[in-house]
């Protein structure tokens, strides 16, 4: 979503002190916009929610969570900084995908420094705006960030869904090994199945984990992933 202030009014509103919230994340946390609804009636689920300690996507099918990477202290210097003294780490919001996309972009693949690799959004409600650590947010005119409009909506109340119980056992698969599989499971459906369905099967946790799927020609595939030695 576009912003509807522009650069002067960023400034305006720091001066302000309009802007004392924000969020902090790294290139992991924003991975889970990959889970977030891309069908715009469905508005609340078209964004990431983002809380003090986690980032969560989901379309309704899938959701994906990930933990935040930096404790409150350790806070990047230069982005904090030239908010007021009052700023506070925000209770939640609910961000566009597209804001996301572009934070991504400026933050670097292979930081030189540990702190290069994050971001920030900060937020006064309505209006966000996304900066990267080495971004002088007093000044406003960086092009390493821009503004943008919250998503208006309550996100779903996405902890009952969580898993309570403990699992009964766990294996751990390389995850390159797994994406082929369900490369190769696209592939075998084709365009054509509007449902393209696996049954992932475990036996045990020492066996390869099976993966079986039937295409709409009635041909089967068999796959095998053995798992990792756990760590």
């Amino acid at each position: 979503m576009r912003s509807n202030f522009a650069p002067h009014k960023w400034r305006q509103n720091n001066a302000n002190n309009r802007f004392k919230e924000y969020f902090k994340f790294n290139r992991a946390s924003l991975a889970v916009r990959l889970a977030a609804s891309k069908d715009e009636s469905r508005h609340n689920l078209a964004g990431v929610y983002l809380t003090p300690t986690c980032a969560v996507g989901s379309n309704g099918h899938i959701l994906a969570q990930v933990t935040h990477s930096l404790p409150e202290r350790d806070t990047p210097h230069g982005i904090v900084e030239p908010y007021p003294s009052t700023s506070t780490v925000a209770d939640n919001a609910l961000i566009p995908t597209q804001a996301l996309e572009q934070a991504l972009k400026a933050i670097p693949k292979n930081p030189t420094a540990p702190l290069w690799q994050h971001a920030f959004i900060c937020c006064n409600g309505k209006q966000g705006r996304w900066a990267t650590t080495d971004t002088s947010l007093k000044q406003g005119t960086s092009k390493q960030g821009a503004e943008f409009l919250l998503i208006d909506a309550e996100y779903p109340n996405y902890p009952q869904v969580l898993p309570k119980d403990p699992a009964k056992f766990s294996i751990d698969l390389n995850v390159d090994l797994l994406a082929t599989l369900c490369k190769i499971a696209q592939e075998f459906h084709g365009k054509g199945n509007a449902l393209p369905r696996i049954t992932l099967q475990l036996r045990d946790e020492t066996g390869p984990a099976t993966i079986k799927a039937t295409n709409i020609n009635g041909q089967k595939l068999l796959g095998l992933i053995m798992p990792l030695n756990k760590p």
